[in-house]
């Protein structure tokens, strides 16, 4: 797992982790309007969230490129990172009982973090 290592995936699941902690109104935003379907937030979202997910994406090809990751559809997995974080920190709440602990205490969300950049640093690990 050398080349994954030495690339930034983990520091950027780690950012957006940070950042939707930090934003709840924004997750919470996010998951009504993808819940509701509306457009009330859709043309917005688009507008701040797409220079971030191309660039993401346009990181992950090169990465890709050079050997460090595993060939993948760097769209599907920038969604993939997308849904761990954002569906845990928007139902956290909901998994009192799953996990007999507050989901959103500050071990808990490490626990996921870490869990997070650690099962997806496996998938994309190059194998020699």
């Amino acid at each position: 797992m050398t080349g994954v290592q030495t690339c930034a995936l983990p520091i950027l699941l780690r950012a957006a982790f940070s950042y939707f902690e930090e934003q709840p109104d924004v997750v919470r935003l996010v998951r009504w309007e993808a819940l509701e379907g509306g457009p009330v937030l859709t043309g917005e979202m688009q507008v701040m969230l797409k220079p971030m997910f191309e660039r993401g994406a346009a990181f992950l090809e090169r990465e890709m490129e050079a050997g460090r990751l595993r060939r993948y559809d760097a769209r599907q997995l920038l969604l993939t990172g997308y849904g761990a974080v954002l569906s845990y920190l928007s139902d956290g709440h909901l998994m009192n009982g799953l996990l007999d602990a507050d989901p959103m205490s500050v071990e808990a969300l490490t626990a996921r973090r870490e869990h997070v950049i650690s099962v997806l640093r496996a998938a994309v690990a190059v194998t020699s």
